[in-house]
């Protein structure tokens, strides 16, 4: 299943950092990394010779991977307005010496009651306190929090469907998975069960599902809809007239009857 479906697991978590969720969103893995050789002093071995040595260094991938930046950004900005709730955490330092901090990037302090604050281990978090300390403006997206569903919330309202977290995963049938149907299975028409007419179905309602009045009433939007669509009927034989009824009957969402409302 995991060789398959490498991102699979992914599902278990019911919260995700910012960072992991724009690798993900982007359709990366946020287990991946990049590594290169780091160059950490020169070293006299013989012959009057000097050689580099070097350590492998490996970091997580992030702008490695293709829509990753687009991703992330438009990620950040949803959880820095609010859209999507966050726990947010921060990196601190001691601001022993302000020289070497980029101002631009830090708050400088010296309250001493930021324990809700700090993700630092209670070994270091009363050396840090001693005196002024520096907290980023920014979060720290690679710890700070977001809930999955509500992630899955956020991305429906930008009007996406597919995804990593819009779309199952195909996995090994057993036991329990064996009986999963994919959402859109009743589309295919190689499928054994495949009923055209609840396929038209699906399509008028969704064509019709944006539009808010309808002058001459839903059901009469329906039936012109798919007489403008007849391209969509699947069927092996011509649609019927009982046909087209039955399918209006089941999209019709306004089961009240009567005349049209002169707003609808």
């Amino acid at each position: 299943m995991t060789e398959d479906n490498p991102l699979y697991l992914w599902r278990l978590a019911a919260d995700l950092s910012v960072e992991d969720v724009a690798i993900l969103i982007a359709g990366g893995d946020p287990s991946a990394v990049d590594g290169k050789n780091v160059k950490i002093r020169d070293a006299d071995y013989a012959h009057d010779e000097i050689f580099p040595v070097v350590e492998w260094k490996e970091t997580k991938r992030t702008t490695g991977h293709p829509g990753f930046v687009a991703s992330f950004t438009g990620l950040k900005a949803a959880v820095i307005c609010g859209s999507i709730p966050a726990t947010f955490q921060y990196v601190v330092k001691p601001a022993s010496d302000l020289s070497q901090l980029p101002l631009d990037d830090f708050f400088i302090t010296t309250t001493t009651n930021l324990k809700p604050l700090l993700s630092t281990p209670e070994s270091k978090l009363d050396e840090l306190l001693k005196g002024s300390i520096a907290i980023t403006k920014e979060p720290d997206w690679s710890r700070t929090y977001v809930n999955v569903e509500d992630v899955k919330k956020w991305l429906r309202q930008r009007g996406f469907k597919n995804g990593f977290f819009l779309t199952s995963m195909a996995v090994e049938p057993d036991s329990l998975t064996a009986n999963v149907v994919d959402p859109d299975d009743f589309t295919d028409q190689s499928h054994e069960h495949f009923a055209p007419e609840l396929a038209l179905a699906v399509a008028a309602w969704r064509a019709l599902s944006q539009d808010k009045k309808f002058k001459s009433g839903p059901k009469n939007a329906i039936s012109k809809w798919i007489e403008a669509n007849s391209n969509q009927w699947r069927g092996k034989n011509k649609l019927s007239e009982s046909a087209k009824e039955r399918i209006i009957t089941l999209v019709n969402w306004n089961q009240t009857g009567g005349a049209p409302k002169s707003d609808a």
